[in-house]
């Protein structure tokens, strides 16, 4: 599915609002011509000009092919079962992490995954094994993350 650009234009357009008025509220400090929120507010500047691009670009095109077109992938059911496999991957991820732990479950979605997209069974698994490890030592090593363990808590 595609969205014409002016749509993308008109949520950052709304987005970019809302940084200023919000970076407006900032206290100021005493004796300086700008205060906290002086870069969020020039940022949401720049945001709109962005987003008015994007609005200019949009509605020049609009006529080619309207606000929505829809991807060649989804008029077949494979493509609306692969969005299905991962919207139930992430409730599945979202529900059985705290039971099973971050490298069970992380190890269980990327496998998914990799058979859903015709990997053989054995390498799916070792792909997301090392997917699970590798990112467990950068969220929970390197960036400190607290990620549950589960089953795991005493081994680990």
């Amino acid at each position: 599915m595609r969205f014409n650009d002016a749509v993308f234009g008109a949520v950052l357009i709304a987005f970019a609002a809302y940084v200023f008025i919000a970076a407006s509220g900032f206290p100021t400090a005493a004796g300086v011509a700008y205060g906290p929120g002086f870069f969020p507010r020039l940022l949401a500047c720049l945001l709109a000009v962005c987003g008015l691009g994007l609005v200019a670009n949009g509605l020049r095109g609009l006529s080619a092919g309207g606000w929505v077109s829809l991807s060649p992938a989804l008029r077949e059911p494979q493509g609306w079962f692969g969005i299905a496999i991962v919207l139930g991957a992430l409730l599945g991820y979202s529900w059985l992490d705290d039971v099973l732990g971050y490298h069970l479950t992380a190890t269980l979605v990327v496998s998914g995954f990799m058979l859903f997209l015709r990997v053989r069974p054995l390498p799916a698994l070792a792909l997301g094994l090392a997917a699970a490890i590798l990112t467990y030592l950068v969220f929970a090593r390197f960036l400190l993350v607290p990620l549950p363990l589960g089953p795991l808590t005493g081994l680990i």
